[in-house]
């Protein structure tokens, strides 16, 4: 059904753009580069089960390249398509993002590699709306090593399996402040053009968002609900079909936002290892920022705990606190400083899955 759904949403958009008459085109497609570049130091001491304080400094370098072209037609309706080339691969794609969209007054459509609706929607919410500077989530792995036996549940505000598998993904219109999405994936496979035949991965993919979004006089408000599923591949168990769902608020007024974010994810079946019930992960993320002028502030607090191995009745937690500080140098010039704690508490205690980091980070920051 939600295939269908999905496959139908696809092809009432292709007929509205041959309907109107949206081939015809009122000037030639144009092409822009975009992107940023990051030069960082990093300063930590880590204390684990495997090494105890281990000081130490690290250079470090990001970047990506975006390209973007758009068209608008004649009829008012705008497609456009980026491509996202990452400056730094150590492990994954060299090409993050790649996906088309077509937008008017029905809403948008994206077709390609690209996050889920829950994912997109969810990004604004806990420490993803308030942070300044460095990501807490994804960039907590570059300055703080997670212990090889340690599952971290973190990235549960972006509800999703599959990352950036190819889907098709609806939006509405906002509409009294509230937008709903829609996405469907024939595979967890990212390039796999081929995914019309039975595969032996996970498939079918389904994700739904809803949010709100509204200013009232000098303050703003912001609500969001977010739930993925998936179907389990050939290999998977009976109660390994992956779900997840996260809800999210938020508070805008003067300089200042508050925003908190609940997240939980079950049936996802990997890491205990012995047949017993899928993992369980549950995250709390919580973040707070201040804006004066050129510079900002932001703290951010994510607590996130995995059932592990379901056999021993323990978890495993992870902590992650981040105070971050940025100035606005120029246009799309920034610096930043980044005060870290990361802990990672195993279930099983006084073994070598525990680890704990404080670091600093420092960074230099170009977007064009």
């Amino acid at each position: 059904m939600k295939k269908q759904l999905m496959t139908t949403t696809a092809l009432a958009a292709a007929g509205v753009l041959a309907a109107t008459g949206a081939y015809a085109q009122a000037k030639k497609p144009t092409l822009s580069l975009g992107g940023w570049g990051e030069g960082i130091v990093v300063i930590a001491d880590q204390d684990s089960g495997v090494v105890t304080h281990a000081v130490g400094v690290d250079v470090q370098h990001e970047a990506e390249i975006h390209f973007k072209g758009s068209a608008t037609l004649d009829n008012g309706i705008k497609l456009a398509t980026r491509v996202e080339l990452e400056g730094n691969v150590s492990a994954g794609d060299q090409i993050d993002e790649a996906y088309v969209t077509v937008s008017g007054s029905f809403g948008q459509i994206r077709i390609g590699a690209d996050d889920n609706a829950a994912s997109i929607t969810g990004t604004g919410f806990g420490t993803g709306g308030t942070q300044v500077a460095n990501h807490t989530i994804k960039d907590s792995n570059d300055v703080a090593t997670r212990p090889g036996g340690h599952n971290a549940a973190l990235n549960l505000q972006e509800p999703s399996f599959t990352g950036d598998a190819e889907k098709i993904t609806y939006f509405t219109p906002r509409i009294g402040g509230f937008q709903l999405g829609l996405s469907w994936e024939p595979s967890e496979q990212e390039d796999a053009n081929n995914s019309l035949s039975p595969t032996s991965s996970r498939h079918d993919g389904f994700s739904v968002s809803a949010e709100f979004s509204q200013k009232f006089g000098g303050a703003g408000l912001g609500l969001y609900a977010g739930y993925s599923n998936i179907a389990g591949g050939s290999t998977d168990t009976e109660d390994n079909h992956p779900q997840a769902a996260a809800f999210g608020a938020r508070v805008d007024f003067g300089g200042f936002r508050l925003s908190g974010l609940y997240g939980k994810k079950w049936n996802n079946g990997n890491g205990n290892g012995a047949g017993t019930s899928g993992n369980t992960q549950e995250v709390i993320d919580l973040g707070a920022r201040y804006k004066a002028g050129a510079n900002h502030f932001s703290i951010g607090y994510i607590y996130g705990e995995d059932d592990g191995d379901t056999r021993n009745g323990a978890t495993d937690d992870t902590q992650i606190v981040l105070a971050s500080y940025r100035r606005d140098l120029g246009p799309g010039v920034q610096y930043r400083l980044n005060l870290w704690w990361v802990d990672y508490t195993g279930e099983n205690v006084g073994s070598t899955d525990d680890s704990e980091t404080f670091a600093l980070s420092t960074s230099v920051r170009i977007t064009f």
